[in-house]
């Protein structure tokens, strides 16, 4: 099994989704789906596809919002937790494209 290890500012974004659906009471739900997310992450660190060179992409059910990742090694880096409604030129520079 992979590690999962979130860089600080996919932290934050997590934490601000988590904040905005909070409020409407579904904090609980997408906090249900990340971590199901990451725990297919950890046993199948391939399961994203490749979005560009070796950046990877997951979507997380039922929210617009994906978590953006490379593999380096054993471990899994998570990058970002981006909105996918977003400008997809906003997103890559988010990830330094």
């Amino acid at each position: 099994m992979s590690e999962i290890v979130l860089l600080l500012q996919a932290e934050c974004e997590i934490r601000d989704a988590y904040t905005r659906y909070d409020q409407s009471g579904r904090g609980w739900l997408l906090d249900e789906h990340l971590e199901s997310t990451f725990g297919h992450l950890s046993r199948h660190p391939r399961l994203g596809a490749v979005y560009r060179g070796s950046i990877r992409r997951i979507p997380l059910r039922y929210f617009p919002y994906a978590v953006y990742y490379v593999i380096e090694g054993s471990r899994v880096i998570v990058l970002a937790f981006l909105d996918q409604r977003q400008d997809p030129e906003r997103i890559q520079q988010r990830l330094g494209l």
